[in-house]
């Protein structure tokens, strides 16, 4: 190995060891919501802590000066009387029609007492269903609509469904959300309770976020590969490497997945559909699902009631689960990482280079395709 390389290698690793101590010293490994499972539940977790924080009913009595953060935060336009304001989850506008473009649930919505409303909706990992926001926008032409992603991702056309992105607020986790609840964890610094459950909060989004290292750490490697420009060229080819192979690695990963599940591929005929079984990686993540054609042609689901009433049952028994016109179905069997790329860097080096480790993982998503798969054809076959 080239010297320099394996000085900068010994150099940095050192530096991330000292890192990894301060973590450890700061707790900041300790995270209640990670040990619940709790990190990507939409429901559950953020849109219920998000909506409990914006409250001014909340259990944390700080009446509206959280949600006067939040509005200074996103620089949010509208008038809103943040005197008298409710605040609710999951709110249920009706049932979703066959166009898609009425009903459905709003995850957080504050509405005051001029009707006035600011609609939240809240993404993690789940993709945009059909109409989402044309939906929300129909419920109240009048309300602001803001879209919660953990990077500030724009909205699907299909979710949009005609309506000018421009009236359409994107913040993200990342930015906006991050900044909030440090203002939010300063407001609190004379309530210990409160101020730590904010503070474990942030520590989930900062790991959702891709940000839990710390920053420090960061600055340290960044001034040590800019010493000199034989130390920078030579960092930039181990990052390249590094890169290419990660790629490997995440290909090696696929194909052994897809070829130990061989035998979940399969398509039946039900009712004049055709129902398509099978597993692969999309810009969600890895999947195992259903999909639906009829003629060679996909898109169908919302054009018939038939397959809608399917729809139901599955999202019924698996609240889980994803769908869309084209999918009845799918689960993402990593579970809450749901991407190859969110998995820990330790866990994608073992699955490489250690067979029973990676045996071990493709025998549970093995069994939850299958156990989710084996339960779908029976939906459909008695449907």
């Amino acid at each position: 190995m080239d010297l320099l390389i394996e000085n900068i290698l010994s150099e940095t690793n050192k530096v991330i060891l000292k890192y990894d101590e301060v973590a450890k010293k700061s707790g900041e490994n300790f995270n209640i919501f990670k040990i619940l499972n709790l990190t990507s539940n939409e429901v559950r977790t953020h849109s219920a802590f998000l909506a409990e924080i914006l409250s001014s009913n909340g259990s944390h009595e700080k009446g509206n000066s959280y949600l006067k953060e939040f509005l200074k935060i996103i620089k949010l336009d509208f008038n809103f009387n943040i005197e008298y304001y409710s605040t609710e989850i999951e709110k249920h506008i009706g049932f979703i029609n066959d166009n898609y473009d009425e009903g459905g649930r709003i995850d957080i919505i504050l509405t005051d007492n001029n009707n006035n409303c600011i609609i939240i909706e809240n993404k993690i990992y789940a993709g945009d269903q059909s109409k989402q926001l044309k939906r929300y926008y129909n419920f109240n032409p009048k309300a602001k609509l803001v879209y919660l992603t953990l990077y500030g991702d724009p909205p699907s056309k299909d979710s949009l469904d005609g309506l000018n992105p421009d009236i359409i607020q994107n913040i993200s986790y990342s930015n906006e959300i991050l900044s909030w609840l440090e203002n939010c964890r300063d407001i609190s610094i004379n309530q210990n309770a409160l101020k730590e459950a904010i503070n474990q909060y942030i520590h989930l989004v900062r790991f959702l976020t891709n940000k839990s290292t710390n920053t420090e750490m960061e600055k340290e490697i960044f001034e040590l590969l800019l010493e000199n420009k034989a130390k920078f060229i030579s960092s930039l080819k181990i990052s390249n490497s590094a890169n290419a192979l990660l790629d490997i690695m995440h290909k090696d990963f696929l194909s052994k997945m897809i070829a130990s599940n061989s035998k979940l591929y399969k398509t039946i005929q039900h009712n004049g559909f055709i129902f398509n079984f099978h597993q692969g990686e999309d810009n969600d993540g890895l999947f195992v699902g259903v999909s639906v054609t009829k003629d060679n042609v996909l898109g169908i689901i919302n054009q018939h009631q038939f397959l809608k009433d399917i729809g139901f049952k599955i999202k019924k028994e698996f609240p889980f689960s994803f769908s869309n016109n084209n999918y009845l179905g799918w689960i993402t069997p990593l579970g809450n990482k749901t991407k190859y790329e969110y998995l820990d860097e330790g866990l994608k080096f073992e699955l490489y280079t250690d067979q029973n480790k990676l045996s071990l993982i493709l025998n549970d998503i093995t069994f939850k395709s299958e156990a989710f798969l084996s339960r779908l054809e029976s939906i459909i076959l008695n449907s």
